[in-house]
């Protein structure tokens, strides 16, 4: 006999990262798709939605600092498993590199510096020490 539902899917894992969360679970037999709910939170009230045919999904343009919370069910397509564990993430900002190549050039009262530019950096912060302690 065939059973009235589909197993719940397992192993669901949420990774956060910039403006994104990458979801991970464990194929369901028999299922030909799943469905990810989304909430902003931990209720699964007013969840938005998201269609995948593999075991993964990249939810992006999310808003960084927000807890998103995720769920994901399997269909064949007449039949829904139940949903199954919950897990959840919060984007961040990646934190920026530090500068390389810094070079120093002594001149009359003053010192030059340079260093190759950080890509997205939108500014730099230059700290001096007029001498050094022992």
């Amino acid at each position: 006999p065939t059973p009235t539902t589909l197993a719940a899917p397992t192993g669901l894992t949420a990774t956060a990262g910039d403006r994104r969360v990458d979801l991970r679970w464990n194929a369901v037999a028999g299922a030909t798709s799943y469905r990810v709910r989304r909430v902003v939170g931990n209720s699964m009230n007013a969840a938005d939605q998201f269609d995948s045919t593999g075991t993964s999904y990249a939810d992006t343009g999310l808003t960084n600092g927000t807890i998103y919370t995720y769920v994901v069910s399997a269909t064949d397509g007449t039949r829904w498993s139940p949903p199954s564990n919950d897990a959840n993430a919060t984007p961040f900002a990646a934190t920026p590199l530090a500068p390389t190549g810094l070079t120093a050039t002594a001149g009359d009262s003053r010192v030059d510096l340079r260093w190759n530019a950080v890509a997205g950096a939108t500014g730099y912060r230059v700290y001096r020490q007029s001498s050094v302690s022992s």
